[in-house]
């Protein structure tokens, strides 16, 4: 009903391997008047229990966010609200997201071609494009709320885009809903649950994007001579200072037994990943 009435796109096929959450499923879509070829997502997400936006004021709130302009930003083409839940149309990040580039390493285990992993420029390239568009939305009185290597795409031209901005006032339950209890002490505001969800990215990156292995002029760091706490705060004070590093490496420390087993689980061979310009 709603792309009938906007007369833009034309509804495709679901797709069932894109996405996790039970409540949120995926179509492709093209635009009616686009004879390029320009391949689009729309996104049917219904209501979470953490919802906190009454019915009178989505329509403000599909605004705002329909309206944010910014590079490291995924522009939404189409939001749309109802009763029961909103639908959304973006363009198909045809290179896949950060966890594809790092699960396209870990695939490559088994494969006897010898391809380069992230680089230190790399990681500190994505690492200032993830921090930019989270400064954009702070600075709007926003927050991500729900960021994970699964919603930080790849963009056509290589730089890095942050979505899935909609799944906080949809009231979607947060990819690390567990720590953030566990750990409210520490995730005591939204600016500071993004904050987690930075270090847990950057740390995914330097565990899984550099073979476990981060090298700094002539010191390398493996996963059998130090841990995400030893690698992250000397990068992070490089870039950012001292207050950031150490910032970093209270929400890494306080991130729990669990988080790290899974990530220290993960020891992929050099595979092949998409170049990443600079933004």
């Amino acid at each position: 009903m709603v792309l009938r009435s906007e007369n833009q796109y034309s509804l495709g096929d679901l797709q069932p391997t894109i996405g996790w959450r039970p409540n949120k499923h995926y179509y492709s879509v093209n635009k009616i008047s686009d004879t390029g070829g320009d391949k689009c997502i729309l996104s049917w997400t219904q209501y979470g229990g953490d919802r906190t936006v009454p019915d009178k004021h989505m329509s403000c709130v599909v605004q705002m966010l329909t309206s944010l302009q910014h590079p490291c930003i995924a522009p939404i083409r189409l939001f749309h609200s109802t009763d029961l839940g909103c639908v959304k149309v973006q363009s198909l990040a045809t290179r896949g997201s950060l966890r594809d580039v790092l699960d396209a390493s870990k695939q490559s285990a088994d494969s006897s071609d010898a391809c380069a992993v992230l680089s230190r420029e790399s990681i500190v390239n994505i690492a200032l494009q993830i921090l930019r568009g989270l400064e954009f939305l702070h600075s709007k009185g926003l927050c991500h709320g729900h960021l994970h290597t699964g919603n930080i795409l790849i963009s056509s031209s290589g730089s890095i885009q942050l979505s899935d901005i909609d799944n906080y006032p949809l009231g979607l339950s947060s990819f690390y809903r567990p720590y953030l209890i566990q750990y409210r002490a520490v995730c005591s505001s939204l600016e500071t649950i993004d904050v987690f969800g930075f270090g847990l990215v950057l740390w995914e990156l330097c565990r899984r994007g550099s073979n476990g292995s981060f090298c700094d002029n002539s010191t390398e760091v493996t996963s059998s001579s130090g841990s995400a706490c030893d690698i992250l705060p000397p990068l992070l004070s490089r870039l950012f200072g001292r207050r950031s590093a150490g910032v970093a490496r209270i929400h890494l420390v306080t991130a729990g037994p669990a988080i790290k087993s899974s990530l220290c689980q993960v020891s992929p061979k050099p595979g092949p990943v998409p170049r990443l310009c600079p933004a």
